[in-house]
């Protein structure tokens, strides 16, 4: 144990050597060192080249024209962040904060610009001043664009998309236990979907489920990332049909001109990143590779076991002409726990494996494109619990295969309308598999608790021994389900001078239920220049339920067959406002309303010997229902330009309650009401940043346990005579520390962080639950709680 620790400190040591190492050579190295700078500007609805527009290097007096590829370039530019302006004659003057320049070679940079009515002259564009491209063709609110280096840099988050939706006004993080899940307006976990380059994916993160958001670490690798788009609310038609929120990432395509390489390690893993072109100027790749040695962690979290993870990340990008492209994207990951529990009583091994893809053929021409994408989805998850002697518990299984065509086809008419529509096919195959075998759980001659199989109970030396508790019966249970969704959709955006609206709907069919999800959508907004913008959304949101995969034959009926069971649905409706209140300076605040009317239906169910005391379950019959509201209001304000001093505020009051079977509505479990998040952040010399990032949360309701009954019964039995969810737990307070330095050379860079989370320590209970226990006659309520303070670093070697 003690070479281990001490092992664990040297690693440490090391680490923080390599950050500190570089600064002697510094102030050296900077005055000679510099970079190009290189881009091309797409007009962002039809994303043609824009030739002719001029890019200017706010504050540096450098300047360029794009050719008719829409490209331009500056060489000899100096290192660490620049601000750069656009400015076409036909397009809106824009501005992009806080571009990063490395040494040598730098990615290309794709600049979007929205077209403005011809009636605009430029006299009024300059009256309305330059703007931060916060919305594009299509968006109207209820969405954020986040760039690369907000990714990158953003505190708390160890570069963990998940974890830095969390900083946005309509997300939430979905526990404490150091997990990266986070739910959406009062939504679950399984209302969330990603797209990787228009791939879907419920799941990037290792250690997740198949249709839960979130795990205990993303498999992205962020040097991948252009941009990344979030819908809480307003999603266009195109979109799938989820509940609650798309993310919507777009990876960029490698260098296609200079061949680069990049190590990284940080304390929970080593990785390789390669880029460069296939054939020079018209295809390139990118690829990640990824092992992790988390074992080191387990001086700081508290896993109860050693997780080890693999994953990698290939995309490959050839443009066959101006006018055609192809793409590959491929992500895959594998991870194993095994955790044991005191005195070798108890023995679990988890184990995952995910691999997704898909190619994708864009046709575009000066008034249409075309994407026809075919993506696959592969996820497996086993568990395996055993006890004394290698006695197995359970076995529990889970396979789901997915294989999608898409095809999506846009029509630019007049100036900036644009009108899409498409098709999806998709067949989706669940498999589900459960052992328990049948054991006892008994007193022996000394007093102390035993479990055995059936079959040693007749044994003499145990025979007399008194039972307390038998588990369920032996089971052996597999199910299969194969689901097809056949989908279309269209719909029109139409601009007319400062007003922008929307309207389109989708249909999606599912085979397993039968059922049709029919989803108008609409917007509208209304941009008064320096007034601000006014918008408007609603629509009828339609999904897949979820649960459906976990119910086998043997708990429907002959009177409720899986076709009885309706799509789950909201109807909600999104009210926002938005102001640029500086060239840099973005403030928003929007209201919210959701009404959910197809839930699962919850029942208190009470003992007989404690009226007003009892356990929850889910009702068997899967085509009973209830209701779910959840509304809201959200503020947030917004600096994006990365300097001496940058900030991001957002504020979230909500509430969301769900009716149960006794017509009562109770607070749902994650509604922790009111919810702030501030990042403040500074840099200073080019190359130094430091950063923190406070939460703060009401805390989350809970039912307390009533431990007296829980003994009588022999599980845990909550009080809910005060109301279902009628506590609350203490005001959860997060606060995150974050340090990043950049060295720059002739030969490449290095970027190191180092960043302290949870530096308060504050350990939330994330559950509990009643225990005989072995030390307490009466039994116990054990808690379980989240991490405490964890210190995390790492660099990266660019060349």
């Amino acid at each position: 144990m003690i070479k281990k620790i001490d092992g664990i400190y040297s690693a440490i040591g090391v680490l923080i050597f390599v950050l500190i190492l570089p600064v002697t050579a510094e102030k050296k190295s900077l005055p000679a060192v510099s970079g190009n700078l290189k881009g091309v500007v797409l007009d962002n609805r039809t994303r043609r080249p824009v030739e002719g527009a001029v890019v200017k290097i706010i504050t540096m007096g450098y300047a360029d024209t794009t050719d008719s590829a829409g490209t331009f370039q500056f060489d000899g530019v100096p290192v660490g962040h620049c601000d750069i302006e656009v400015n076409s004659d036909k397009h809106e003057l824009r501005i992009f904060p806080s571009i990063t320049v490395k040494s040598g070679e730098n990615d290309r940079i794709v600049f979007e610009i929205r077209k403005e009515d011809l009636t605009v002259n430029l006299d009024k564009v300059t009256v309305r001043g330059r703007r931060v491209m916060t919305k594009s063709s299509g968006q109207f609110n209820s969405v954020q664009k986040l760039s690369r280096d907000e990714v990158l840099l953003s505190p708390g988050s160890s570069q963990d998309p998940n974890l830095i939706l969390q900083t946005l006004p309509s997300v939430v993080s979905g526990t404490d236990y150091g997990f990266n899940r986070f739910l959406v307006r009062g939504g679950r976990d399984d209302e969330n979907i990603f797209l990787i380059d228009g791939i879907e994916a419920n799941n990037l993160s290792h250690w997740g489920t198949a249709f839960g958001s979130g795990g205990a670490i993303t498999k992205l690798h962020v040097d991948f990332l252009r941009t990344m788009d979030f819908y809480a609310g307003g999603v266009p038609t195109r979109y799938p049909p989820k509940l609650s929120s798309v993310t919507d990432i777009h990876f960029r395509d490698g260098s296609m001109e200079h061949q680069k390489y990049q190590f990284d390690l940080n304390m929970a893993g080593a990785g390789i990143f390669l880029e460069g072109p296939i054939a020079k100027g018209k295809s390139s790749y990118m690829l990640n590779m990824r092992v992790s040695f988390l074992d080191i962690m387990q001086l700081f979290m508290d896993f109860g076991g050693v997780p080890q993870y693999q994953n990698g990340q290939l995309k490959v990008a050839w443009n066959v002409d101006k006018n055609n492209k192809l793409t590959t994207n491929l992500l895959a990951g594998h991870e194993i726990i095994e955790v044991t529990e005191e005195d070798d009583a108890e023995h679990i091994t988890s184990e995952g494996y995910h691999a997704i893809g898909g190619i994708e053929w864009r046709n575009r021409h000066g008034i249409y494109e075309n994407k026809l994408l075919f993506s696959g989805e592969y996820q497996k998850f086993e568990e395996t619990g055993t006890m004394h002697d290698s006695i197995m518990l359970w076995e529990w299984k889970n396979l789901r295969t997915r294989f999608q065509l898409k095809d999506d086809y846009s029509l630019f008419i007049r100036t900036r309308d644009v009108f899409s529509t498409g098709f999806v096919v998709e067949k989706e195959e669940f498999k589900n598999g459960v052992v328990n075998e049948e054991y006892f759980v008994f007193a022996d001659t000394a007093g102390d608790l035993s479990y055995d199989y059936y079959k040693h109970m007749i044994d003499t030396t145990v025979a007399g021994a008194p039972v307390l508790f038998t588990s369920a019966q032996h089971v052996d249970l597999e199910a299969k389900n194969n689901n097809y969704r056949i989908g279309g959709h269209a719909g029109y955006t139409m601009y007319a001078g400062p007003v922008k609206v929307h309207c389109g709907i989708r249909d999606d069919y599912f085979t397993l239920s039968e059922k049709h999800g029919i989803s108008p959508r609409g917007g509208v907004a209304l941009d008064f220049g320096k007034v601000g913008t006014f918008s408007i959304s609603s629509g009828l949101y339609y999904q897949f339920p979820a649960y459906l995969v976990h119910i086998t034959t043997d708990q429907l009926t002959n009177d409720v067959q899986l076709w009885d069971v309706d799509l789950q649905r909201n109807m909600q409706g999104v009210f926002g406002y938005e102001k640029q209140l500086s060239d840099y300076v973005v403030l928003g605040s929007e209201f919210y309303y959701k009404l959910y009317d197809k839930e699962p239906l919850y029942r208190i169910v009470s003992p007989a010997n404690a009226p007003g005391k009892g356990m929850r379950q889910i009702v068997i019959k899967p085509d009973r229902y209830s209701e779910k509201k959840a509304y809201g209001f959200e503020l947030y304000i917004h600096k994006k330009k990365l300097d001496n001093l940058y900030y991001q505020f957002s504020y979230t009051f909500y509430n969301s309650l769900q009716e149960y079977e006794n017509n009562e509505w109770y607070v749902s479990d994650e509604n922790l009401r009111n919810c702030a998040s501030l990042i403040l952040g500074s840099n200073f010399n080019k190359n130094h940043r430091l950063s923190m990032r406070f939460d703060f949360s009401e805390g989350r309701p809970y039912t307390p346990i009533d431990q007296e009954v829980s003994f009588l019964s022999g599980e845990t039995v909550y009080d809910f005579a005060d109301g279902w969810n009628s506590k609350r737990r203490p005001m959860r307070t997060k606060l995150a520390l974050r340090y990043d330095a950049t060295w720059y050379f002739r030969w490449g860079n290095i970027t190191s962080y180092f960043e302290i989370k949870n530096v308060l320590n504050q350990k939330d209970i994330v559950a509990e639950y009643y225990s005989l226990g072995d030390r307490f006659p009466e039994g116990e309520i054990k808690q379980f709680k989240g991490q405490g303070i964890m210190p995390v670093g790492g660099f990266k070697l660019d060349f």
